[in-house]
């Protein structure tokens, strides 16, 4: 009988911390255990349906109930996915807990959180990157934070329709509409292009609207004419297989410690534009040429402008296999399966 590892996510949506613990409920599985998924939130969310087409055992369950199921059944382990479980990891009665934290600093200005933590001996903290490690550790510098980076699983699917055109240049910004995301620079650098480049791209914003300011900016850009276009929420197959056929994945976040679609694009050897201060710039160092980075700070839209017409001067660049190392070396599923057995589940 395989031992039972139990996961607790605070929502199933189709963003960055549910979908890697998600795949990290893939891991466990290749490694001979059997996941159980836990959902806090009172929905299921849209990513219900991958745990049912991969056959995965999915519940919802409040704080309490989730108590009670340790004390019922047997778990080997136990994975707290997000700060937004702090409770579960001060409260939780069991004898291996590791809790995964992916939060920005914009999470912990915006979030109501405790100024200090205690924690059990049987709860280790890990951090999806260095940035989210050194915001946790920053509010709560006598915990330690071990690193446990991302295992993103590439898979792909067609897009039910020819999307690109393939005589432009296509760019794709994948992510949740938020301010934080920063889709409204993107915009903003679109709007900047000369009129000859606007005529040669197109630019896909693709994901859930969480702010009515950014939605109505983009929409208000495509009526002025600007070369862009807003999909929501895509099953991630289909977005996997987008960001492989792009020629470009743009991620304008000022505060988003380590965004999935930036290691998927690396993934398929896409080439990738990122923010100065983003946590990938730490694996990139030898692609500064092929991957670009603008500044952050007031030369913001401007520099974000100029990474794109370096990209439409370049079209036609091979995809890049520094990216695709870079990814198998830190992002992939057989490192990552390596670090999960180093745990000592």
């Amino acid at each position: 009988m395989k031992d039972k590892v139990l996961l607790v996510s605070h929502e199933l949506s189709l963003t960055g911390a549910p979908m890697v613990l998600f795949d990290l409920a893939l891991c466990l599985r290749e490694l001979g255990y059997e996941p159980i998924t836990v959902s806090i939130h009172s929905q299921k969310g849209p990513l219900a349906e991958s745990y049912e087409k991969e056959g995965m055992v999915l519940l919802t369950k409040s704080q309490k109930e989730i108590y009670n199921l340790i004390k019922n059944e047997k778990f080997k382990c136990v994975f707290l996915n997000t700060f937004v479980c702090y409770e579960l990891a001060e409260k939780l009665d069991h004898d291996k807990i590791f809790w995964w934290v992916h939060e920005s600093e914009f999470f912990y200005k915006s979030f109501p959180h405790p100024t200090s933590l205690k924690l059990r001996d049987s709860v280790k903290v890990f951090a999806g990157g260095l940035s989210a490690q050194s915001n946790f550790a920053k509010l709560y510098p006598s915990i330690q934070v071990e690193l446990l980076l991302y295992g993103i699983y590439n898979k792909t699917e067609s897009f039910p329709l020819n999307l690109f055109n393939k005589e432009k240049i296509n760019f794709i910004c994948a992510g949740s509409l938020e301010k934080r995301k920063g889709q409204d620079l993107l915009v903003d650098a679109v709007n900047a292009l000369p009129e000859n480049l606007k005529e040669l791209t197109n630019f896909y914003f693709i994901g859930k609207s969480l702010d009515s300011g950014i939605s109505q900016k983009i929409t208000q850009g495509r009526k002025n004419g600007l070369p862009i276009t807003y999909i929501d929420l895509l099953e991630p197959s289909i977005l996997n297989s987008l960001i492989k056929d792009a020629d470009c994945l743009i991620s304008p976040a000022l505060d988003d410690p380590l965004p999935v679609v930036v290691a998927l694009a690396l993934s398929f050897g896409t080439r990738v534009i990122i923010p100065s201060n983003s946590a990938y710039n730490d694996f990139l160092k030898n692609t500064n040429t092929f991957n670009l980075k603008f500044e952050v700070g007031e030369r913001t839209v401007e520099t974000l402008t100029s990474c794109i017409t370096k990209c439409c001067e370049e079209k036609g660049l091979k995809k890049d296999s520094e990216s695709q190392r870079i990814f198998e070396q830190n992002f992939s599923r057989t490192a990552f399966r390596q670090r999960i057995k180093k745990m000592s589940i």
